[in-house]
């Protein structure tokens, strides 16, 4: 169930991005695809393997899935909410879309911990246990 889940959700955001890429240059939304997703595969195994904030369940259906949330979904997110916060030019319609994008990778954050993506087992958890 948790690979049919992220495989919707990777077609659903590719869907949307399929209908921006013709609105907006391919260049650019190519361009901050693969910054997002640089910078959160490296950061996401940076916090893993070597300060251990969170470990990954053995269930290889639960790796497949966070590889599609961290390289697919939440790139593709922040390319959408990236050019719906350029798209619209005022303030009030800007900060709309910035907390859209808080509330939204906030749920996906929780669902996915929901899930068992990602296990917290990290420093904080230690610390806060013994305090």
């Amino acid at each position: 169930m948790v690979i049919t889940l992220y495989l919707f959700l990777c077609w659903l955001v590719f869907g949307i991005l399929f209908a921006l890429s013709r609105k907006m240059p391919h260049k650019h939304l190519a361009f901050v695809f693969v910054f997002i997703n640089f910078v959160n595969t490296n950061i996401s195994y940076l916090l893993a393997d070597p300060l251990k904030f969170y470990k990954m369940p053995p269930v290889p259906a639960h790796y497949v899935s966070f590889s599609l949330y961290q390289s697919l979904v939440i790139p593709s997110l922040m390319v959408i909410f990236v050019y719906a916060y350029f798209h619209y030019p005022s303030l009030r319609h800007k900060a709309a879309v910035i907390l859209i994008s808080l509330c939204t990778f906030v749920s996906f954050d929780l669902t996915s911990r929901y899930l068992n993506l990602f296990l917290y087992d990290g420093i904080w958890l230690r610390y806060s246990c013994t305090a």
